[in-house]
């Protein structure tokens, strides 16, 4: 007959050597880090997707909220800015079916941004800091661009993937990006762009710009005056929040004029004296 036996059980055989928050944290944390390698990828997928729908459908999407955009009570201002916007658009080269509407805020914020649809907003602070049409015209050109390599409905799509992955942790924070995101404050308040967006806004900005005064004049000055507004203030004008500028890219920009054999001067074009007259001075 066989025999058996029953050993004792060593003491601590099913014990873990480390302590159980840790192994909890480990968990936690591997599972953070699947959960932000799948958000991103989404994001980027997106952002991609995104640039296929329709430049019509964005019109549609855009058009509850584009009254919001117009708050100018100087008609002068805001068909200069119209003028200028439709001179620069056309050395675009637009494809068929997108169309550029520009709009005047008189606010003194130093800023200017593309939204969907095709808008494009300047504010009253940053043609008084631009000391002619030309450096005017470099930043609507870099804001035509984004609408033309539809980055503001990309950025749209990437914060809506961010906004449903965000209400999977929590519903208020997520339900809240997402609304923002498809709402009037999405619309004009929400929609960044990346560096590598910003350079190619950039480049296709002073193409527009050479085409329609025939020289590069303009463009990397327009950065430099973004630059110096920063010297001495505790805030740096909006528009380097939204469009950061550093000595690198100017740099880039002083790059793409020589390669392409652009003429970095020409004539520069003052601001007609009403507007001049209506703008006032810098605050």
């Amino acid at each position: 007959m066989p025999s058996y036996e029953n050993p004792e059980i060593p003491d601590g055989i099913n014990v873990s050597h480390t302590h159980p928050l840790a192994d909890f944290a480990r968990l936690v944390g591997g599972l953070v880090v699947v959960i932000a390698l799948v958000v991103g990828l989404l994001m980027l997928v997106a952002g991609r997707v995104a640039k296929f729908i329709p430049f019509e459908t964005e019109i549609a999407m855009a058009g509850p909220f584009a009254e919001k955009l117009d708050g100018s009570d100087s008609k002068v201002l805001s068909d200069y800015v119209k003028t200028v916007t439709a001179k620069v658009a056309a050395g675009h080269d637009l494809p068929p079916g997108m169309v550029i509407t520009a709009h005047y805020l008189p606010d003194d914020t130093v800023n200017a941004f593309a939204t969907l649809g095709g808008h494009i907003v300047v504010y009253g602070g940053l043609m008084r800091e631009m000391p002619d049409e030309n450096t005017l015209a470099m930043v609507i050109s870099h804001e035509i661009a984004h609408v033309r390599l539809r980055h503001p409905i990309s950025s749209m799509g990437r914060g809506l993937v961010f906004g449903m992955a965000l209400a999977v942790v929590s519903a208020s924070g997520g339900g809240s990006v997402v609304s923002q995101a498809l709402g009037s404050a999405g619309l004009l308040t929400t929609l960044s762009f990346s560096r590598d967006q910003e350079r190619a806004a950039d480049a296709l900005g002073l193409d527009a710009l050479v085409r329609t005064y025939g020289h590069a004049a303009g463009g990397a000055e327009t950065f430099r005056r973004l630059q110096s507004a920063h010297d001495g203030q505790l805030r740096p004008p909006a528009l380097l929040s939204t469009h950061p500028v550093d000595t690198e890219r100017i740099a880039t920009i002083e790059k793409t004029i020589a390669d392409h054999g652009w003429a970095p001067t020409g004539p520069m074009t003052p601001y007609p004296a009403d507007v001049v007259t209506a703008l006032g001075p810098k605050p």
